[in-house]
């Protein structure tokens, strides 16, 4: 069937499904059941990604290609007996790479689920029930009911319709809302962008409502054949990953010196001795080969991919739904907060505490006897909300607006009656939805036999509108009711001859009647005011935007501890008159925003970030949208915030709280200093072998590793080190007591110096060590020995510039103990179990040598440690 072509009930009757029940719950899952895709090739082009990836790795072709040409070359030589360790090197390069895949794959399942989980809801009826589900359970036959603010989840056939818009941009390519409306039939070859009586996924609802029949949903969508809506579950780079790419390039240039070096050195003096020519060849060949992979650290990449997705977890579960990776990083370097004021520095409860009018104003609580002109003037302006109130559990539960809410409650209490019970009595004949730009909404309702415009909206809007209001008394107790940070509502009516088939602002909101004002009170998070003042000291200015009008603004910022003079303060006609360059000039006073419309917030934010700061945006409705992907993290409100806000946002703000704002930017610093801590582990254990390698052979005429030890060692200390203090906790101070970092590098020079100390540090212990027993043939066991264990006692002194004994500043890392477990015992096992032993060159050691690796391996902790009282590693101020 053309749907476009078909009228409602033909679509009805094609799809067997009911306008008024929708699909039955049975039907439903019938119907999604067929219509699933099968996993599988979902499922095999995941993994083929993650094993292409690998497959790329430079190292690995290195190592494997070398086993195999050292195999070889074992097995034609007569007198040659090492083959086995050709296989030894390839089955530890082999499950380091399976370990890296691992980790790949944990990372992108994270992100994959993280991603699914902030999939747009739709509102659907099944049953005779109206249902929020998630968008992926749609099936074609749902009844499907939209209005301003939402996604269009699935194409559709419109059953009703209320005034309703569409932005159709991601089909058509332009960015124009078009018109909706339920028309019997179009002419059956109507190109899709001229369909006004379909709906179609991708799209959003700029305005009015719509029942619609779902015709296609999921990969049968326009969009998905289009190719406009995909999934690509495989992240992108973040900056730092980047950087790190590029540096690699470097430290394969210094690999490749250091290990021609050491090839060089190492057949020399092989030469020089009494070994046959194939094994000092060989031999020198394979640890070079192995050294080589070791100081390029490319599975470092896949360990930063894992910190991130787990710190991107971890947010998650603090109500902070962050989309990419990309924004897990620029989070930490946020240096302005522009923030709504109602509900996210405000509880978003409101409560009705104060009424004007005919020249009186009056405190109003629940004891309070209300005149009855007051009550109905209550109901009037409850007729223009859309808020509903419902009681569950004996406790009010606001739904919708709260500012409606708020409004709809009292007005039902004082009058004793509900909602539903209102709307049948004065039903809604028509309206003019709310506008950011006029600051109005309007509502026509049948009151005794006579429609009525209701009016309500800004004080000062409606004012203009009344002719024989007295502005002076009405704006005086106005500016009284801001000045005690109370929303000031005003209501105001007029009656009609008819009702209007097509209702316009000329007609309904000009030549009113006032009706009074209500002040509505929204008090602070109790978290808030503490959050504002961590803000201040984590170097990260906080502004404030509100819709509220100046005394209101004012007050309310006051109380939170926002500067709020006259010169930290400007409203929308002030900003109009300036121009750019003015604004760009005085923008660092100012920390409070009245009434900015859209576009000015835009000019804002644009204003901010030329002059260098990193601008983290708050919002939750359509008009947002721009400006949250406007600013560097656009952060949308998740319990009242339209499709539309979430969809443009880099991350969903689940709880509405700003604190969880805050507790994003710690973890998000958190997490770059995890990388930057596994980067320069990781560097330092480069350094440090290369050092061990070189100087070894120069002074003992030895290596004091093989191919397979070197294998064995970077394995360990990758996952067994490297990763774990990549997984670090937050700490519980110090992370929010400095200023924004400014740049991402991997290298700096506090970094490049400490990671070349804990590579000497370790290098040298180690050399130490080997040094004494380069004669025994424990030597090489010995150096092992106290490589690996200094490595790690590095590892547990890197988690933090502050004194390990110091664990107030720091939460117990399990990831990294129980590593340090698992070493003791595997390497017990390998000193003490002969056959498994003898696999990596390794054997028992006696008293004296057990004494030297103790002392060797805690040296390097030692110093470490006593460098932190120092400039060198004194925590700073500034990141």
């Amino acid at each position: 069937m053309i749907w476009h072509n078909a009228t409602p009930q033909q679509v009805i009757n094609e799809l067997n499904t009911n306008q008024y029940k929708g699909l039955t719950m049975q039907e439903a899952q019938l119907r999604g059941k067929q219509a699933k895709r099968a996993p599988t090739d979902r499922k095999r082009a995941f993994w083929a990604r993650i094993f292409m990836r690998e497959l790329k790795s430079v190292p690995l072709w290195i190592v494997s290609v070398s086993s195999l040409v050292w195999l070889f070359a074992d097995l034609t030589m007569v007198h040659s007996n090492s083959w086995w360790k050709a296989l030894v090197v390839l089955g530890v390069c082999l499950l380091g790479a399976a370990i890296d895949i691992t980790k790949e794959a944990v990372s992108m399942k994270r992100l994959i689920e993280l991603r699914n989980s902030s999939q747009p809801t739709a509102t659907v009826l099944r049953s005779e029930q109206e249902l929020t589900i998630s968008a992926r359970q749609l099936v074609r036959g749902d009844i499907l009911f939209l209005k301003q603010g939402d996604y269009v989840p699935a194409d559709g056939r419109i059953l009703q319709s209320e005034q309703l818009r569409c932005d159709e941009g991601t089909l058509s390519g332009e960015p124009v809302s078009v018109e909706k409306q339920c028309e019997d039939m179009l002419p059956d070859i109507t190109p899709l962008a001229k369909r006004s009586n379909m709906v179609y996924a991708g799209s959003t609802v700029t305005n009015g409502t719509a029942t619609v029949v779902v015709v296609a949903a999921g990969e049968d969508t326009e969009s998905a054949k289009m190719a406009l809506i995909h999934e690509d579950p495989l992240r992108t780079e973040t900056p730092l990953q980047k950087q790190w790419k590029t540096a690699t390039r470097a430290l394969g240039t210094i690999a490749l010196v250091v290990s021609v070096l050491v090839f060089l050195l190492g057949v020399t003096i092989g030469l020089v001795g009494d070994d046959r020519f194939v094994n000092v060849l060989g031999n020198t060949y394979m640890a070079c080969a192995a050294l080589a992979v070791t100081v390029v650290p490319e599975s470092l990449a896949t360990t930063i991919s894992t910190v991130l997705a787990v710190g991107v977890s971890r947010m998650c579960q603090h109500k902070l739904l962050v989309r990419s990776m990309d924004t897990a990083e620029v989070l930490g370097k946020v240096s302005v907060i522009c923030t709504d004021k109602t509900g996210t520095l405000t509880q978003n409860q409101m409560t009705m505490t104060r009424m004007y009018m005919g020249e009186e104003t009056m405190a109003v609580d629940d004891e309070t006897k209300l005149p009855k002109e007051w009550k109905n003037l209550l109901l009037m302006g409850a007729m223009c909300c859309d808020a509903q109130v419902q009681q569950e559990n004996g406790k009010e539960v606001q739904i919708g607006d709260h500012t409606e809410a708020a409004i709809v409650s009292a007005a039902c209490r004082f009058s004793e009656i509900d909602k539903e019970t209102l709307e049948s009595m004065y039903p809604r004949l028509c309206e003019i939805p709310f506008d950011s730009d006029r600051k109005l909404k309007t509502s026509v309702n049948m009151i005794d036999g006579k429609p009525v415009a209701i009016v309500k909206g800004a004080p000062d809007i409606i004012m203009e509108r009344c002719p024989a209001c007295d502005q002076e008394k009405v704006t005086k107790a106005a500016e009284d009711m801001a000045n005690s940070a109370l929303r000031v509502i005003g209501i105001a009516f007029k009656a009609l001859e008819e009702t209007p088939s097509n209702p316009t602002q000329e007609e309904l909101e000009y030549d009113l009647i006032f009706g009074g004002l209500v002040g509505l009170e929204d008090p602070p998070i109790p978290e808030t005011v503490y959050s504002l003042e961590e803000a201040k000291n984590a170097g990260i200015k906080v502004v404030m935007m509100t819709g509220d009008q100046l005394s209101t603004a004012m007050a309310s910022a006051r109380e939170m501890g926002i500067e709020s003079d006259e010169t930290s303060v400007i409203t929308n006609e002030e900003l109009i008159e300036m121009t750019d360059e003015e604004l760009d000039e005085k923008i660092d006073g100012y920390n409070v925003y009245v009434r900015l419309t859209p576009e000015l917030k835009e000019r804002v934010i644009a204003s901010l970030q030329r002059k260098g700061y990193v601008v983290a945006v708050t919002g939750d409705k359509v008009e947002d949208a721009s400006l949250l992907r406007q600013a560097d993290v656009g952060c949308a409100m998740g319990q009242d915030g339209t499709d539309v806000a979430k969809g443009a946002a880099h991350a969903v703000v689940t709880d509405n709280n700003f604190a969880t704002i805050l507790y994003g930017v710690s973890a998000s610093r958190g997490i770059y200093e995890n990388i930057r801590r596994s980067i320069f582990l990781t560097i330092g254990f480069g350094v440090g072998l290369g050092l061990l390698m070189v100087c070894s052979l120069i002074f003992w005429q030895r290596m004091p590793l093989d191919a397979v030890q070197i294998m064995l060692l970077n394995l360990l200390v990758s996952v067994a080190s490297v990763l774990p203090l990549g997984l670090e906790p937050p700490a519980n101070k110090g992370l929010l007591d400095r200023a924004p970092r400014k740049k991402d590098r991997v290298f700096d020079k506090l970094s490049n110096i400490t990671a070349m100390i804990q590579g000497l540090l370790v290098a040298a212990a180690s050399f130490v060590g080997f040094g004494l027993f380069h004669h025994d043939p424990q030597g090489s066991t010995v150096a092992f020995t106290v490589f690996m264990f200094a490595q790690l006692l590095c590892a547990f002194s890197a988690r933090s510039p502050y004194l390990l004994l110091n664990l107030k500043r720091r939460r117990f890392n399990y990831w990294l103990a129980g590593s340090a477990v698992l070493i003791v015992v595997l390497m017990i096992l390998l000193l003490n179990v002969p056959a498994l032993g003898a696999v990596f060159g390794l054997s028992a050691l006696t008293g004296g040598q057990i004494w030297t690796v103790v002392i060797a391996s805690l040296a390097p902790f030692i110093v470490f440690e006593a460098l932190k009282l120092t400039p060198l590693r004194a925590p700073a101020k500034q990141q």
